[in-house]
């Protein structure tokens, strides 16, 4: 096996790893990069997870936030839940910002603004808009949101 010491290679399999899921320790993540090729050292692999911007959540493991992700679907959306001209996104812990932020950024008709906290995030909608018509406008920013709507 040939080892890897480029740092873009190192951060570039971590963070197919900790997509993956299920990964819970340091120890573990090491581990599964030795096996890679990739020998790394508890001190550097720490400072990688703080670049990632990684966050271990109880019970799930290690996650990268939305901006991060490979995928840039609905990753870390809990669900979404409507109340006049008014939407409740639940996330999970430290994505609203992140997923704020790509709402914001995408042009939506249907959506005035969003206020997000660290797992909730509130989206101010235009009267003229019902939740259908927001769901739709949304689905640009997020791929696959429609499925977190209660």
């Amino acid at each position: 096996m040939q080892k890897v010491n480029n740092i873009n290679t190192r951060r570039k399999i971590l963070t197919g790893l900790i997509e993956k899921g299920g990964i819970t320790s340091q120890e573990q993540l090491q581990a599964l990069l030795q096996e890679a090729g990739i020998e790394t050292t508890q001190a550097t692999l720490s400072r990688d997870l703080k670049v990632l911007q990684a966050m271990k959540i109880p019970g799930e493991g290690y996650r990268l936030p939305l901006h991060r992700s490979l995928g840039q679907s609905a990753q870390g959306i809990q669900s979404i839940e409507f109340s006049g001209n008014q939407a409740v996104v639940k996330t999970l812990p430290g994505f609203a910002p992140a997923i704020a932020t790509r709402i914001d950024r995408t042009p939506l008709p249907a959506v005035m603004g969003t206020i997000a906290g660290d797992d909730t995030i509130l989206l101010i909608l235009r009267e003229s808009f019902g939740p259908s018509d927001v769901m739709g406008q949304l689905e640009a920013a997020i791929p696959n949101i429609q499925e977190y709507r209660i």
